[in-house]
């Protein structure tokens, strides 16, 4: 019997060995007395380790300090036919890009940018990460599929998607620096005296570039509402085509100007940086993504505080 495993960083039930051929055939299963802990003895065919060691413990502590002591027995190049140590790293265009660049440049990313519109940036100072471009909304899907290693993006687009990754951090920033945006709905400032509770909304059209997300939020307030998808300028759907809009906004200029008054808060949104599980798996690309990951996180804190004034709104 072959030992299966569930991988948290995989994220799914695994066959030690499924890819390498370097399978852990079972022997004997221990139960201690709490009953907590298995202890598995099996016989090892080649390395159980993806770094090419007989073994995942490859440091011993000597002297105060943990020493490297495994003898490489595989070269993980010639056995995982996937094998890269480059990270493919997407990230968002539109109005996240700017202060994107900003935070890879405050990381220490010395940046080739071919133009305003430049859809190719190269990582000068870094060979082994390849840059990408792609509309947020994307991203998660790309990430979950292992097109890209790692991407940045928000965390409301992950939740609506209900992509499986694996959330690296919250680098808590939008377009205009550190700090969140909001979701809120709103309607037209005629319609404002019609909503004086939550409730109002019962039978009403809503459009949203967050259907799920929407439709999430009316179901926790038992609120029957019809959701309408939106693919941009949500602005523009209220009153013409429906009744209120859901959308993204900071201060709320942009509704006050199209006619639209926010009355309560869906919920709020940053940029994460999220990465494919199975990306996780292999320590090589895992020891670059860790490093990238305290890089990004270093240069968040270094984002200029967005001076706008965020709205604040009941979320129910």
């Amino acid at each position: 019997m072959g030992s299966t495993l569930y991988s948290r960083k995989k994220k799914r039930l695994w066959l030690k060995g499924e890819e390498s051929k370097h399978f852990q055939f079972v022997k004997e299963i221990y139960l201690d007395n709490d009953n907590d802990t298995l202890l598995i003895r099996v016989k090892q065919i080649g390395g159980a380790c993806e770094e090419g060691t007989r073994s995942c413990f490859d440091k011993m502590m000597k002297g105060g300090e943990f020493i490297n002591v495994a003898t490489p027995i595989f070269d993980p190049k010639k056995v995982y036919k996937n094998y890269s140590d480059t990270i493919i790293f997407v990230i968002p265009y539109g109005s996240l890009h700017h202060s994107t660049i900003m935070l890879l440049q405050r990381a220490g990313f010395s940046l080739e940018l071919r133009g305003e519109r430049s859809f190719k940036p190269v990582i000068k100072n870094r060979q082994d990460i390849k840059l990408v471009v792609a509309r947020a909304q994307e991203i998660p899907g790309m990430v979950e599929s292992g097109q890209v290693d790692i991407g940045l993006t928000g965390i409301d687009l992950v939740e609506e998607y209900d992509v499986s990754i694996t959330d690296l951090a919250d680098l808590n920033y939008n377009e205009n620096g550190a700090g969140e945006v909001l979701w809120v709905l709103s309607v037209p400032q005629e319609k404002q005296d019609e909503y004086k509770s939550l409730k109002d909304f019962n039978g009403k059209t809503i459009y949203t570039e967050l259907p799920n997300t929407t439709k999430k939020y009316f179901l926790d307030h038992d609120v029957k509402v019809e959701i309408k998808n939106s693919v941009g300028a949500t602005e523009s759907k209220a009153p013409f085509f429906g009744d209120a809009i859901i959308d993204l906004t900071e201060t709320g200029k942009s509704l006050k100007d199209n006619g639209l008054v926010p009355l309560y808060k869906i919920r709020g949104s940053a940029t994460h940086l999220i990465a494919h599980n199975h990306s996780l798996a292999y320590g090589w690309k895992r020891k670059k993504i860790e490093e990238i990951t305290e890089k990004l996180k270093v240069a968040a804190k270094k984002l200029p505080k967005n001076h706008k004034r965020i709205i604040k709104l009941p979320n129910k």
